[in-house]
Protein backbone atom coordinates (compact mmCIF):
# COMPACT_ATOMS: atom_id res chain seq x y z
CA UNK A 1 0.00 0.00 0.00
CA UNK A 2 1.09 3.51 -0.69
CA UNK A 3 2.50 5.90 1.72
CA UNK A 4 2.08 9.19 1.25
CA UNK A 5 5.08 11.71 2.41
CA UNK A 6 8.10 9.16 2.05
CA UNK A 7 10.33 10.01 0.06
CA UNK A 8 12.16 6.88 -1.74
CA UNK A 9 15.80 7.58 -1.96
CA UNK A 10 16.71 4.02 -2.93
CA UNK A 11 15.49 0.99 -4.29
CA UNK A 12 13.86 0.62 -0.71
CA UNK A 13 13.10 3.42 1.83
CA UNK A 14 12.37 2.83 5.44
CA UNK A 15 10.10 4.14 8.36
CA UNK A 16 9.57 3.70 11.48
CA UNK A 17 5.83 4.14 13.37
CA UNK A 18 4.02 3.74 16.55
CA UNK A 19 2.09 0.40 16.27
CA UNK A 20 -0.81 2.56 16.69
CA UNK A 21 -0.24 5.19 14.31
CA UNK A 22 0.55 2.58 11.18
CA UNK A 23 -1.24 4.53 8.31
CA UNK A 24 -3.49 1.60 7.52
CA UNK A 25 -4.41 -1.67 7.97
CA UNK A 26 -1.49 -3.23 9.44
CA UNK A 27 -2.71 -6.74 9.54
CA UNK A 28 -4.36 -6.31 6.14
CA UNK A 29 -1.06 -5.62 4.91
CA UNK A 30 0.82 -8.15 7.07
CA UNK A 31 -0.99 -11.06 5.77
CA UNK A 32 -0.42 -10.00 2.22
CA UNK A 33 3.05 -10.35 2.58
CA UNK A 34 2.67 -13.83 4.33
CA UNK A 35 0.57 -15.39 2.09
CA UNK A 36 2.56 -13.60 -0.55
CA UNK A 37 5.83 -14.50 0.31
CA UNK A 38 6.44 -17.26 3.07
CA UNK A 39 3.42 -20.02 2.12
CA UNK A 40 1.36 -18.72 5.13
CA UNK A 41 3.59 -20.29 7.54
CA UNK A 42 1.48 -20.05 10.88
CA UNK A 43 4.73 -18.51 12.66
CA UNK A 44 4.03 -15.18 10.36
CA UNK A 45 0.39 -15.21 10.13
CA UNK A 46 -1.05 -11.66 10.96
CA UNK A 47 -3.27 -13.05 13.84
CA UNK A 48 -0.41 -14.69 15.40
CA UNK A 49 1.57 -11.24 15.04
CA UNK A 50 -1.23 -9.46 16.30
CA UNK A 51 -2.46 -11.53 19.47
CA UNK A 52 1.50 -11.68 20.37
CA UNK A 53 1.49 -8.00 20.51
CA UNK A 54 -1.92 -7.35 22.01
CA UNK A 55 -1.22 -9.83 24.71
CA UNK A 56 2.53 -9.23 25.20
CA UNK A 57 3.57 -5.64 23.76
CA UNK A 58 4.55 -2.64 24.63
CA UNK A 59 6.18 0.48 23.09
CA UNK A 60 5.63 -1.32 20.10
CA UNK A 61 6.91 0.10 16.38
CA UNK A 62 6.69 -0.70 13.29
CA UNK A 63 9.59 -0.98 10.68
CA UNK A 64 8.50 -0.66 7.46
CA UNK A 65 9.96 -1.37 4.13
CA UNK A 66 8.93 0.61 0.81
CA UNK A 67 9.67 -0.53 -2.44
CA UNK A 68 7.82 1.69 -5.27
CA UNK A 69 5.03 3.16 -2.61
CA UNK A 70 4.57 -0.67 -1.75
CA UNK A 71 5.20 -1.94 1.34
CA UNK A 72 8.19 -4.84 1.14
CA UNK A 73 8.62 -5.52 4.22
CA UNK A 74 7.19 -5.17 8.05
CA UNK A 75 9.06 -6.01 11.33
CA UNK A 76 7.71 -5.02 14.86
CA UNK A 77 10.26 -3.58 16.76
CA UNK A 78 11.02 -2.26 20.07
CA UNK A 79 12.83 0.27 22.06
CA UNK A 80 15.71 -1.60 24.12
CA UNK A 81 18.12 0.65 25.72
CA UNK A 82 19.91 3.71 25.11
CA UNK A 83 20.37 3.74 20.86
CA UNK A 84 19.60 0.20 20.77
CA UNK A 85 16.50 -1.02 19.27
CA UNK A 86 15.28 -4.87 18.64
CA UNK A 87 12.98 -7.26 17.16
CA UNK A 88 10.02 -8.35 19.26
CA UNK A 89 10.26 -11.24 20.06
CA UNK A 90 8.09 -12.28 22.99
CA UNK A 91 8.95 -16.23 24.13
CA UNK A 92 5.89 -17.83 22.13
CA UNK A 93 7.41 -16.61 18.93
CA UNK A 94 10.00 -19.02 17.57
CA UNK A 95 10.59 -17.18 14.33
CA UNK A 96 11.31 -13.20 13.64
CA UNK A 97 8.02 -11.24 13.80
CA UNK A 98 9.11 -10.34 10.56
CA UNK A 99 7.45 -10.80 6.97
CA UNK A 100 9.71 -9.37 3.56
CA UNK A 101 9.35 -10.25 0.04
CA UNK A 102 12.72 -11.18 -1.88
CA UNK A 103 12.69 -7.54 -3.77
CA UNK A 104 13.26 -6.23 -0.04
CA UNK A 105 16.82 -4.56 -0.15
CA UNK A 106 18.58 -4.13 2.73
CA UNK A 107 21.12 -1.13 3.30
CA UNK A 108 22.41 -1.29 6.56
CA UNK A 109 22.80 2.38 7.71
CA UNK A 110 19.60 3.42 5.81
CA UNK A 111 17.64 0.66 8.15
CA UNK A 112 19.05 2.20 11.30
CA UNK A 113 18.58 5.70 10.07
CA UNK A 114 14.89 5.46 9.69
CA UNK A 115 14.22 4.66 13.67
CA UNK A 116 13.18 8.04 15.50
CA UNK A 117 16.04 8.56 18.00
CA UNK A 118 19.19 7.76 17.46
CA UNK A 119 20.38 3.80 16.56
CA UNK A 120 23.82 2.56 17.08
CA UNK A 121 22.29 -0.87 16.91
CA UNK A 122 19.61 -3.14 15.61
CA UNK A 123 19.26 -6.55 17.12
CA UNK A 124 16.92 -8.94 15.27
CA UNK A 125 16.44 -12.73 17.12
CA UNK A 126 15.31 -15.72 15.19
CA UNK A 127 15.72 -14.80 12.09
CA UNK A 128 14.68 -17.84 9.72
CA UNK A 129 16.94 -18.48 6.65
CA UNK A 130 13.54 -20.10 5.07
CA UNK A 131 11.57 -16.95 5.40
CA UNK A 132 13.98 -14.34 5.97
CA UNK A 133 16.48 -14.73 3.07
CA UNK A 134 16.80 -10.55 2.42
CA UNK A 135 18.25 -10.16 6.37
CA UNK A 136 20.75 -12.59 6.06
CA UNK A 137 22.99 -11.73 3.25
CA UNK A 138 26.72 -10.97 4.11
CA UNK A 139 26.82 -6.81 5.08
CA UNK A 140 30.19 -5.15 6.58
CA UNK A 141 28.17 -3.63 9.34
CA UNK A 142 25.85 -6.31 10.39
CA UNK A 143 27.10 -8.89 13.03
CA UNK A 144 25.34 -12.79 12.67
CA UNK A 145 25.63 -15.31 15.29
CA UNK A 146 23.96 -19.13 15.04
CA UNK A 147 21.26 -19.57 16.93
CA UNK A 148 18.79 -22.73 18.05
CA UNK A 149 19.09 -25.81 15.47
CA UNK A 150 15.62 -26.19 14.06
CA UNK A 151 14.44 -29.65 12.97
CA UNK A 152 11.95 -30.48 10.09
CA UNK A 153 10.50 -33.90 9.04
CA UNK A 154 9.31 -33.83 4.67
CA UNK A 155 6.32 -36.24 4.94
CA UNK A 156 7.47 -37.95 1.11
CA UNK A 157 6.56 -41.33 0.74
CA UNK A 158 5.15 -43.63 2.89
CA UNK A 159 5.70 -43.85 6.80
CA UNK A 160 7.26 -47.47 7.16
CA UNK A 161 9.83 -46.35 4.75
CA UNK A 162 10.58 -43.09 6.82
CA UNK A 163 10.21 -45.21 10.14
CA UNK A 164 12.76 -47.74 8.70
CA UNK A 165 15.58 -45.11 7.83
CA UNK A 166 15.40 -43.53 11.76
CA UNK A 167 18.47 -45.08 13.27
CA UNK A 168 18.26 -48.29 15.03
CA UNK A 169 18.06 -47.62 18.52
CA UNK A 170 15.46 -44.63 17.95
CA UNK A 171 13.20 -47.90 16.52
CA UNK A 172 14.40 -50.07 19.36
CA UNK A 173 13.27 -47.59 22.19
CA UNK A 174 10.35 -46.60 21.02
CA UNK A 175 9.06 -49.85 20.41
CA UNK A 176 9.89 -51.13 24.10
CA UNK A 177 8.43 -47.79 25.37
CA UNK A 178 5.39 -48.56 24.16
CA UNK A 179 5.49 -52.06 24.76
CA UNK A 180 5.84 -51.47 28.74
CA UNK A 181 3.22 -48.79 28.26
CA UNK A 182 0.50 -51.07 27.27
CA UNK A 183 1.74 -54.02 29.82
CA UNK A 184 1.63 -51.78 32.83
CA UNK A 185 -1.07 -48.80 31.73
CA UNK A 186 -2.95 -50.15 28.89
CA UNK A 187 -3.30 -49.86 25.39
CA UNK A 188 -2.90 -46.25 23.75
CA UNK A 189 -5.03 -44.75 21.13
CA UNK A 190 -4.73 -41.19 19.35
CA UNK A 191 -7.25 -38.48 19.45
CA UNK A 192 -7.41 -35.15 17.02
CA UNK A 193 -9.34 -32.18 17.51
CA UNK A 194 -9.66 -30.10 14.54
CA UNK A 195 -13.11 -28.28 14.57
CA UNK A 196 -13.13 -25.22 16.57
CA UNK A 197 -14.43 -26.14 19.70
CA UNK A 198 -12.42 -29.34 20.08
CA UNK A 199 -9.74 -27.27 19.28
CA UNK A 200 -10.50 -24.29 21.91
CA UNK A 201 -11.55 -27.81 24.59
CA UNK A 202 -8.53 -29.74 23.51
CA UNK A 203 -6.12 -26.50 24.59
CA UNK A 204 -7.26 -26.18 27.92
CA UNK A 205 -6.67 -29.59 28.75
CA UNK A 206 -3.27 -29.32 27.17
CA UNK A 207 -2.83 -26.00 29.89
CA UNK A 208 -4.30 -27.88 32.55
CA UNK A 209 -1.98 -30.91 32.61
CA UNK A 210 0.91 -28.73 31.53
CA UNK A 211 0.46 -26.78 35.17
CA UNK A 212 0.74 -29.83 36.62
CA UNK A 213 4.32 -30.49 35.37
CA UNK A 214 7.59 -28.69 35.83
CA UNK A 215 6.19 -25.65 34.09
CA UNK A 216 3.73 -25.52 36.60
CA UNK A 217 6.07 -25.21 39.21
CA UNK A 218 8.03 -21.97 38.20
CA UNK A 219 4.97 -20.13 36.55
CA UNK A 220 6.10 -20.82 32.63
CA UNK A 221 3.19 -22.81 32.07
CA UNK A 222 -0.09 -22.18 29.77
CA UNK A 223 -3.46 -22.33 31.57
CA UNK A 224 -6.86 -21.64 30.90
CA UNK A 225 -6.61 -19.52 33.62
CA UNK A 226 -3.28 -17.36 32.70
CA UNK A 227 -2.20 -14.60 30.18
CA UNK A 228 -0.59 -17.84 28.01
CA UNK A 229 -3.77 -19.69 28.26
CA UNK A 230 -6.04 -17.19 27.32
CA UNK A 231 -3.28 -16.15 24.11
CA UNK A 232 -3.01 -19.95 23.00
CA UNK A 233 -6.76 -20.25 23.14
CA UNK A 234 -7.85 -17.43 21.36
CA UNK A 235 -4.81 -18.29 18.58
CA UNK A 236 -6.02 -21.74 18.52
CA UNK A 237 -9.38 -20.69 17.87
CA UNK A 238 -8.75 -18.34 15.13
CA UNK A 239 -6.51 -20.85 13.35
CA UNK A 240 -9.13 -23.79 13.70
CA UNK A 241 -12.02 -21.08 12.28
CA UNK A 242 -9.90 -21.71 9.51
CA UNK A 243 -9.65 -25.22 9.22
CA UNK A 244 -5.75 -24.67 10.54
CA UNK A 245 -5.04 -25.98 13.85
CA UNK A 246 -5.21 -29.19 15.33
CA UNK A 247 -4.39 -30.94 18.67
CA UNK A 248 -2.91 -33.83 18.85
CA UNK A 249 -3.74 -36.44 22.26
CA UNK A 250 -2.35 -39.80 23.68
CA UNK A 251 -4.97 -41.00 25.19
CA UNK A 252 -5.31 -44.53 27.38
CA UNK A 253 -8.95 -44.87 28.39
CA UNK A 254 -9.96 -41.67 29.23
CA UNK A 255 -6.43 -40.45 31.18
CA UNK A 256 -4.44 -38.15 28.63
CA UNK A 257 -1.02 -38.98 28.63
CA UNK A 258 0.67 -36.53 26.17
CA UNK A 259 -0.74 -33.18 23.72
CA UNK A 260 0.65 -31.32 21.34
CA UNK A 261 -0.78 -27.62 19.82
CA UNK A 262 -0.10 -27.49 15.81
CA UNK A 263 -1.43 -25.29 13.52
CA UNK A 264 -0.84 -25.47 9.09
CA UNK A 265 0.40 -23.35 6.57
CA UNK A 266 0.49 -24.01 3.09
CA UNK A 267 2.05 -27.55 3.20
CA UNK A 268 3.70 -26.77 6.77
CA UNK A 269 2.44 -28.07 9.80
CA UNK A 270 4.05 -26.40 13.04
CA UNK A 271 4.17 -28.16 16.81
CA UNK A 272 3.58 -24.70 18.51
CA UNK A 273 3.82 -26.42 22.38
CA UNK A 274 4.21 -30.07 23.57
CA UNK A 275 3.52 -31.84 26.91
CA UNK A 276 2.75 -34.75 29.01
CA UNK A 277 1.77 -36.38 32.35
CA UNK A 278 5.38 -36.28 34.00
CA UNK A 279 4.20 -38.93 36.14
CA UNK A 280 4.35 -41.54 33.23
CA UNK A 281 7.78 -40.03 32.21
CA UNK A 282 9.25 -43.56 32.04
CA UNK A 283 6.66 -44.57 29.53
CA UNK A 284 8.40 -41.46 26.87
CA UNK A 285 4.43 -40.71 26.49
CA UNK A 286 5.51 -37.77 24.71
CA UNK A 287 7.67 -39.73 22.29
CA UNK A 288 5.08 -42.38 21.58
CA UNK A 289 2.51 -39.18 20.79
CA UNK A 290 4.99 -37.98 18.16
CA UNK A 291 4.88 -41.44 16.75
CA UNK A 292 1.45 -41.63 16.16
CA UNK A 293 1.23 -37.80 14.84
CA UNK A 294 4.14 -38.61 12.48
CA UNK A 295 1.72 -41.65 11.27
CA UNK A 296 -1.24 -39.66 11.19
CA UNK A 297 0.14 -36.88 8.98
CA UNK A 298 2.08 -39.40 6.48
CA UNK A 299 -1.19 -41.04 5.91
CA UNK A 300 -3.72 -38.05 5.47
CA UNK A 301 -1.07 -35.54 3.89
CA UNK A 302 -2.54 -32.95 6.14
CA UNK A 303 1.28 -31.10 5.35
CA UNK A 304 4.39 -31.70 3.30
CA UNK A 305 6.72 -31.03 6.29
CA UNK A 306 6.10 -30.56 10.01
CA UNK A 307 8.22 -28.16 11.19
CA UNK A 308 9.48 -28.49 15.39
CA UNK A 309 10.55 -25.01 15.40
CA UNK A 310 12.98 -26.13 18.52
CA UNK A 311 15.78 -25.86 20.01
CA UNK A 312 16.83 -29.86 18.99
CA UNK A 313 18.34 -32.17 21.49
CA UNK A 314 20.10 -34.66 20.29
CA UNK A 315 17.50 -37.45 20.89
CA UNK A 316 14.86 -35.16 18.67
CA UNK A 317 17.26 -34.93 15.51
CA UNK A 318 17.16 -39.08 15.60
CA UNK A 319 13.24 -37.86 14.27
CA UNK A 320 14.47 -34.87 11.59
CA UNK A 321 14.68 -35.23 8.02
CA UNK A 322 16.39 -32.24 7.23
CA UNK A 323 17.76 -29.40 9.76
CA UNK A 324 18.75 -25.64 9.59
CA UNK A 325 20.30 -23.27 12.72
CA UNK A 326 18.11 -19.89 13.39
CA UNK A 327 20.17 -17.19 12.81
CA UNK A 328 20.19 -13.72 15.51
CA UNK A 329 21.82 -10.12 13.55
CA UNK A 330 23.03 -6.98 15.22
CA UNK A 331 22.12 -4.37 12.45
CA UNK A 332 24.63 -1.08 12.76
CA UNK A 333 25.05 2.29 11.09
CA UNK A 334 28.43 1.49 9.44
CA UNK A 335 31.45 -0.80 9.75
CA UNK A 336 33.06 2.15 12.15
CA UNK A 337 29.88 2.22 14.55
CA UNK A 338 29.90 -1.52 14.63
CA UNK A 339 33.52 -1.85 16.14
CA UNK A 340 33.61 1.03 18.22
CA UNK A 341 30.31 -0.60 19.79
CA UNK A 342 32.01 -4.41 20.07
CA UNK A 343 35.30 -2.49 21.34
CA UNK A 344 32.89 -0.45 23.98
CA UNK A 345 31.30 -4.00 25.33
CA UNK A 346 34.81 -5.37 25.83
CA UNK A 347 36.26 -2.59 27.64
CA UNK A 348 33.15 -2.53 29.85
CA UNK A 349 33.45 -6.58 30.59
CA UNK A 350 36.84 -6.15 31.15
CA UNK A 351 36.60 -3.13 34.06
CA UNK A 352 33.54 -5.78 35.36
CA UNK A 353 35.82 -8.39 35.80
CA UNK A 354 38.73 -6.39 36.98
CA UNK A 355 36.58 -4.68 39.36
CA UNK A 356 35.10 -8.35 40.96
CA UNK A 357 38.47 -9.41 41.02
CA UNK A 358 38.70 -11.35 38.28
CA UNK A 359 41.77 -11.86 36.14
Amino acid sequence: MPFAGVPIVSATAWQVVALEDYPGNLWRDWQRLAVDHHATNPMLDAEFARLLAQYFGDRLHVLIGLRGGDTVMLALVEPASLARWQGFRPSQAQAALIVCSPECEIVPGVVVAAFPSRCLRLDLFALDPREHGPLLKDFDSVQRLPSVRNICVELKGEFDDYWQQRPRNLRKNTRRYRTRLVEEVGEVGLRVAHDKASVVSATDRYGIMESRGWKGRIGTALHPGNLQGQFYRDFMASMAERGRAFVFELYTGDRLLASRLCVTGDGILVILKTTFDEDLKRYAVGRQLLYELLQYLFEGRQASVVDFYTDASRDQMDWATSDRFMQHASVYPSVTTMRAYTAGKQALALAARVKGGQR
